[in-house]
């Protein structure tokens, strides 16, 4: 058995190597990608940091500073992790070790699928074919250039096994090995916890449904008594190995993925009949369909010819095996699964049940899923079962050997030859900028913004490089992509940044004060809120990288030159700006900061925040004795709110906000004291938002009014001259005017 399972892998091993050749060949230089696979270096790094520092790896305060990133808000990496201990402690090498674990991963799914083949099939070659098509399939190839955990997927073929056996037969031993096996699932990757779940149940009722009449109830009652035995094994070690998806969801930051984002991925239909950009086939295609009809990469599906012309035959052969009609129902299950919320055809949309299920608030699980197209990744499993099927029917015709074993030689390199990419895309690591060192060095407490900023969940090369620099660094950054968004760091930092990478792409960025915005903040100057930024949130240096690719017309330069005099290190590469060599802001400037809701681009007003009960605005102003003006723009939520100024313990102003459109609310003018400072936007009265869920997905807190703009100028004559001045928190208070 053990020799037969040696051969298996070394197959294996020589069809990872011809498909993503020459990949092997710099296997110790180049990743498949610097997207993903730099954050999940970070990721294991940091587990490994926390093990020799005997640190908590909950939440890792150096990076998304100063909120901190959350590990809860990463791919776990459990297993790849644990494989990252090994590896690292026998090289120095992050790209060897990472390529390590990747090759593992491949073979696991191959081996897992094949223990699975060789049990349903009782046949080695077969079993072996099986095996090779999940590995191979275009979802696994495709994933294994961006996402490191989700090519593991053979820890579900070897769980369906173990749960196979413990539904036929159940026992303690066969309790315990389906146990260990959907823990396996689990660390494997997150994903995978939630859909190994249907063929579970989906066999259970199979088996079920075979048991004569009078005897279904007590069948099933006597197996789902044992399943809760199985149900308190997992529970315990699922809430340590998840305990930073609990300690997120304890801090009150939901879990829950947008129902828009589950809406976008879903995976065509003809997806599984496709060849993928970069497989021989597709390029024979008059046309390339994913990108014809914008299909990201998640949408791929692609079985293979081979997988697919032995499904045919099996089902119009009517191949015969262990449990068939549970392995085709599992398949077709899957893959209706994988196409998401709606069925698409032009302008028709078909309701399907991915989405029925993510509307059924009982069923959480399913809900905490972004990407339903990713139940594609097991559906090479099962159809790889039918093709072995499949291939013992046609072989069963051939009564030479030598026929046999030339018709399977054929068809193995066929699998190869349709699956391949070759050539396989690669990158070299990115070098650490010299930059880092020098702040280190001088001041190695101060903390940063790399530039171009981007939000905590933007994928982007930038974002991912930033983040495994982090590792190597160990400053304190902005910077940090952590693929399920941090919503309060973004809130904070990200969407009212004046370096945001969205904005730094507009022609005309940074305007003039009169015309520019900063997220709410309108009528400031690019130097005074920039000073105001980092004042704040206490950033020291502003680290311009100068490194663009993916990004055309990024106004990189132009920022330099507006943040001149406060340059401390150019060495080509990357420009560092010190926060002490800036003017205090010239004019009177403001920044939301603490107790607002979240940030929405909503489709008739653009981009929004939610106010609370009680909102902070931070202000600097340079003159005390120059009366000011505060604006907004907003309307509220829940009926007509009574919204007031504050000034410290001083109200400046109040208004009645209506709900039924937005309105310029303008205070008359008043003194504010000299320097830095904070107003207060109050209201007397919050919505809870669940019955505008749809609306305001994720938002955790009640809300006051939606704004769409916040000012804080010099007034004008007319403006004194018409409504007079109010003293702020300067000495005496004043009764707020109408």
């Amino acid at each position: 058995m053990a020799a037969r399972a040696a051969a298996v892998l070394g197959f294996y091993l020589a069809a990872v190597v011809g498909a993503t050749w020459p990949f092997v060949t710099t296997i110790s230089s180049r990743l498949p990608s610097t997207g993903d696979p730099l954050q999940h270096l970070w990721v294991m790094r940091w587990y490994k940091q926390c093990l020799l520092e005997g640190r908590s790896p909950l939440v890792c305060p150096e990076l998304q500073y100063p909120v901190g990133a959350p590990i809860g808000n990463f791919s776990p990496l459990h297993l790849q992790s644990a494989l990252y201990l090994i590896t690292s402690a026998i090289s120095a090498n992050d790209v060897l070790c990472f390529n390590l674990i990747w090759l593992f991963g491949l073979l696991f799914t191959g081996m897992g699928t094949y223990v699975l083949a060789r049990y349903v099939l009782s046949d080695d070659g077969a079993a072996a074919l099986a095996g090779l098509l999940a590995m191979l399939s275009g979802p696994v190839i495709f994933h294994s250039h961006f996402h490191l955990e989700l090519i593991f997927v053979g820890g579900f073929p070897l769980f369906q096994l173990a749960w196979m056996r413990f539904v036929d037969r159940p026992s303690f031993g066969r309790m315990l090995a389906s146990a260990a096996g959907f823990v396996l699932v689990a660390t494997c990757a997150a994903y995978f916890m939630v859909f190994a779940i249907f063929p579970a149940v989906l066999y259970l009722a199979w088996k079920a449904s075979g048991q004569p009449r009078k005897e279904v109830f007590s069948w099933l009652g006597h197996r789902l008594a044992w399943s809760s035995g199985f149900a308190l094994i997992c529970l315990p070690v699922l809430m340590v190995l998840f305990s930073g998806q609990i300690w997120n969801v304890m801090q009150g930051q939901a879990g829950i993925r947008p129902r828009a984002e589950f809406d976008m991925y879903g995976a065509p239909w003809w997806a599984y009949l496709v060849p993928v950009p970069g497989q021989v086939l597709q390029g024979m295609l008059p046309l390339d369909l994913y990108g014809a009809s914008g299909t990201s990469g998640e949408g791929v599906a692609y079985l293979g010819v081979v997988a697919l012309l032995l499904v045919a035959r099996a089902w119009f052969g009517g191949a015969r095996f262990r449990d068939s009609g549970f392995w085709w129902s599992s398949a077709a299950m899957l893959a209706v699964l994988s196409l998401g919320s709606t069925l698409k055809y032009g302008s028709i949309q078909i309701p399907m049940p991915a989405g029925w299920l993510r509307d059924w608030d009982l069923f959480v699980p399913f809900r905490l899923i972004r990407v339903p197209a990713r139940f594609k990744l097991f559906v090479p499993v099962c159809t790889g079962i039918i093709a072995g099927a499949a291939w013992m029917q046609i072989r069963s015709r051939w009564s030479s050997r030598t026929k046999r074993g030339a018709g399977y030689v054929a068809i193995t390199l066929l699998v190869v030859f349709d699956l391949a990419q070759v050539p396989f895309p690669s990158e070299p690591l990115p070098d650490l900028p010299r930059g880092y060192a020098w702040i280190r060095d001088r001041e190695p407490g101060a903390a940063w913004v790399d530039v171009p900023q981007m939000n905590s969940a933007n994928a982007h090369a930038i974002n991912s490089r930033y983040t495994y620099w982090q590792s190597l660094h160990g400053g304190r950054t902005t910077a940090g992509y952590s693929g399920h968004q941090n919503r309060p760091f973004d809130d904070l930092l990200s969407w009212n940044s004046p370096f945001l990478d969205s904005r730094m792409v507009e022609a005309s960025f940074p305007g003039p004060p009169e015309a520019e915005r900063y997220d709410l903040v309108r009528m400031a100057e690019f130097r005074d809120y920039v000073w105001l930024y980092l004042t704040h949130h206490d950033l020291r240096f502003v680290v311009l990288h100068r490194w663009t690719d993916g990004f055309s017309g990024l106004h990189v330069d132009r920022v330099a030159d507006l943040l001149d005099d406060a340059m401390c290190y150019d060495d080509g590469e990357l420009a560092i700006f010190d926060r002490e060599l800036m003017d205090p802001p010239q004019s009177a400037v403001v920044l939301e900061s603490d107790d607002w809701g979240g940030y929405y681009l909503l489709p008739r007003d653009g981009f929004v925040r939610l106010a609370t009960r009680s909102s902070v605005v931070e202000t600097y102003n340079p003159d005390p004795i120059e009366p000011l003006v505060f604006a907004f723009e907003a309307k509220a939520i829940g009926g007509t709110r009574r919204v007031t100024l504050y000034d410290g313990p001083t109200a400046l102003w109040h208004w009645d906000v209506s709900p039924d459109a937005y309105r310029l609310q303008v205070s008359p003018p008043f003194l504010l004291g000299a320097g830095l400072g904070t107003l207060r936007l109050e209201s007397d009265g919050v919505v809870e938002l669940d019955r505008l869920k749809r609306r305001f997905e994720g938002e955790s807190r009640p809300a006051s009014m939606v704004v769409r703009g916040i000012c804080l100028r010099p007034s004008l004559p007319g403006e004194r001259e018409q409504a007079g001045v109010i003293a702020g928190n300067r000495g005496a208070a004043d009764t707020p005017r109408r």
